[in-house]
């Protein structure tokens, strides 16, 4: 019998962003990794750690490492604002409407 796992994609949007930029799946990104990844700056990319926009952890010397699937966990998330799906995008049409109604 064939095992079949490793056909299969673990991180479909991390990958296809990883091929556009010729970047091998990882076992954890370094900041400047991600960086290249969205092409943004490498203090967007803490910013984005500060604000708890995309998780990471710490090396023993402090410095951040992503893991895949808190990449892919991000990247879902980026997808979701993006086609207008996020988790409080009806919040706030409804609280505009209150707010209009007063």
């Amino acid at each position: 019998m064939k095992d079949n796992s490793r056909d299969e994609v673990r991180f479909p949007l991390l990958e296809q962003m990883s091929r556009d930029v010729g970047m091998p799946i990882k076992p954890a990104y370094k900041t400047s990794d991600l960086a290249r990844l969205f092409d943004v700056k490498p203090r967007t990319i803490q910013q984005w750690v500060r604000d708890d926009r995309i998780r990471s952890v710490r090396d023993l010397p402090g410095h951040n490492r992503f893991l895949p699937h808190d990449v892919e966990e991000f990247l879902r998330g980026s997808e979701r604002k993006r086609n207008g799906k996020g988790s409080h995008e009806g919040e706030n049409d409804e609280n505009q409407k209150n707010k209009n109604t007063r």
